[in-house]
């Protein structure tokens, strides 16, 4: 155990470690220059339990020197790291020693994880199965590829796994970067090229979330792009392990690239939506981040290679036109008094939305579409990425056209989805069965379990549970009932239960089921406390009798944590440019906040 300053949990750590029932084992503490309690807390624990050792640092070791020095003094067969404020069921150990007792072959195994508060007697589950003890042993070079993915799956636990000392000693931890959030990846990355790292089911390690855990004190001080910086430099960093791995060939190419694939698809988002004003511009755009010159950058940067510089004539051209802007006194990079060159780049109010601003933006969308534009959401996405989902449930996916976009910018993770039209869940099904990890539902999900009759909608992805309203039939002839159907509604609280749902790593709740909303949230306030994002249509005109309004929502959401983070265009009146809707993007600041 490395610890600094640890005294507010240290002494309930070190009673679930005196605690295990495993006979044989040693308790190495180094105490690095703590300044608080921590000094008589080991002390006493020391004197009480002859398995417990302090080591008292005389100055302040980075927090990676103190979690190698502990390393160094290990003299069991096998070691594993506890941070001070975590805990371990008695039994944890002995059931992890015993797997690598029995199984030679295998150099790491973690138990799942329950995760809970400080504060309070929330919990809530990360199993594990991605890298479950019989899919190692079966297929090994297909379940390591979740140590070299970039966010990583919760196989990031693992690092508080029990190793075989030999082989943890053979990774190296100075892995040369100035911040400790993932530092996680590139050791575990090492660890996966050298044998199986595996998991048991058991519910074995307890993960406390506080505000003065490493990550949260990290995450505090970052600047808005710090996120992708970590990420870039992780990426890097494990496309240099692989590379220089001994695995065949063919196999590095195959792990590499999809980490260039990553890091090209963030990119292109970062790229994302500053409108061009016009057609030349948007080619020049385009031509100068073209994806084949995108992907040579990254490889360049990963294999060292360095780039030429740009020639003469680019750097005066770069230059004049800088003094030009200065002259002009605007341009790129002038500070936060730069005026939007584009409605589109114009901030909104999320706590009280300017509706005539959101028109606005509407408009000269759909000007910009109507001549050929295609745009992303790249707030969106990288929110997404920030938070690490690795799990998404998706109510009212149609025929899962949401999840292929998700998919076409490089996110892989488990889904399950959730569609009660028969002739739209025909089409969700045949896609989910032809790809991994994607399980579909044909139901609906509301706050109670029944049955319904759905209003099916000419264009299919407008079929509500509710009645159409008359002003909306008038003005989307298109979506107007063609029919109905007899479907089956349950909560989703209920679903987790019954159908065994397990959500690996942070979790992503998308609703999309006009009008809706707050039947589904309802039958989810058990589920709830376990999203990290959630994505949600927000009427500002309701469509459909009866239907959520935005503040309802959003004032919904805002009682259980949840603050409304990102606005997405959405339906809009083309006669009048009167916005009735827009997708709002909300995270749960009691999971994802820096001041948390």
């Amino acid at each position: 155990m490395p610890v600094r300053n640890g005294e507010k949990y240290l002494e309930e750590t070190l009673l679930s470690l005196v605690s295990q029932d495993y006979p044989n084992l040693e308790i190495l503490i180094s105490d690095n220059a703590s300044n608080d309690e921590t000094k008589a807390i080991l002390s006493r624990f020391e004197a009480g339990y002859p398995q417990i050792k302090v080591f008292a640092q005389a100055e302040t070791l980075s927090i990676i020197d103190n979690f190698a020095y502990v390393l160094t003094k290990a003299t069991g067969e096998y070691f594993c790291w506890a941070a001070h404020d975590d805990l371990r069921s008695p039994r944890s150990i002995r059931a992890q020693a015993a797997v690598l007792d029995n199984h030679p072959e295998i150099n790491c195994v973690m138990t799942d994880v329950v995760n809970f508060y400080d504060d309070s007697d929330e919990t809530w589950p990360d199993r594990l199965e991605g890298i479950r003890l019989e899919k190692a042993l079966d297929s090994w070079a297909e379940v390591r590829r979740a140590f070299f993915s970039v966010p990583i799956s919760n196989a990031y636990f693992c690092i508080y796994g029990l190793f075989r000392t030999e082989v943890i000693r053979r990774v190296n931890l100075h892995v040369g970067i100035d911040f400790i959030t993932n530092v996680e990846i590139p050791i575990l990355a090492q660890a996966a090229l050298l044998g199986p790292l595996a998991s048991i089911e058991i519910d074995g390690f307890r993960y406390r979330r506080h505000s003065q855990s490493y990550y949260h004190q990290e995450m505090a001080k970052e600047s808005k792009d710090a996120a992708d910086r970590r990420r870039t430099i992780i990426r890097k960093l494990v496309s240099k392990i692989i590379l220089g791995s001994s695995l065949p060939l063919p196999e590095k190419i195959g792990l590499v690239l999809p980490l260039i694939s990553g890091e090209v698809s963030e990119r292109i988002a970062r790229l994302g939506t500053a409108a061009c004003k016009t057609l030349k511009k948007r080619k020049s755009l385009m031509k100068k981040f073209s994806f084949r010159r995108a992907v040579r950058r990254i490889k360049n940067r990963i294999l060292g290679v360095e780039e030429k510089p740009a020639g003469e004539k680019r750097q005066k051209r770069a230059g004049e036109k800088g003094k030009n802007r200065e002259g002009r006194g605007g341009g790129k990079g002038r500070g936060k008094n730069r005026k939007p060159r584009s409605v589109l780049e114009a901030e909104v109010n999320l706590e009280s939305p300017d509706v005539a601003l959101l028109v606005e933006r509407e408009r000269e969308r759909a000007r910009l579409e109507a001549g050929g534009w295609i745009f992303n959401q790249p707030k969106r996405l990288k929110l997404i990425a920030d938070r690490r989902i690795t799990t998404l449930i998706d109510c009212g996916s149609n025929a899962g056209q949401y999840v292929e976009e998700l998919k076409k910018t490089g996110w892989s993770g488990k889904i399950f989805s959730f569609e009660p039209l028969s002739d739209a869940y025909a089409k969700l099904s045949a896609k989910a069965d032809a790809a991994e990890g994607w399980r579909t539902f044909p139901f609906a999900l509301g706050d109670e379990n029944g049955e319904s009759t759905i209003q099916i909608a000419g264009n299919s992805y407008s079929s509500s549970l509710l009645q159409f309203s008359n002003d909306f039939k008038e003005l989307r002839p298109d979506a107007s009932p063609v029919g109905s159907e007899k479907v089956t509604i349950r909560r989703l609280d209920d679903v987790v239960k019954e159908e065994g749902l397990t959500f690996e790593g942070p979790l992503m709740l998308k609703i999309d089921v006009q009008g809706f909303e707050m039947s589904v949230l309802r039958g989810a306030l058990e589920t709830l406390p376990r999203v990290s994002v959630l994505q949600c249509e927000l009427a500002l005109i309701p469509s459909y009798e009866g239907g959520a309004t935005f503040v309802e929502v959003r004032e919904f959401l805002r009682e259980r944590g949840f603050v409304l983070a990102h606005l997405i265009d959405g339906h809009a009146n083309h006669e009048t440019g009167e916005l009735r809707e827009v997708d709002g993007v909300f995270l749960n600041t009691r999971l994802v906040s820096p001041n948390a």
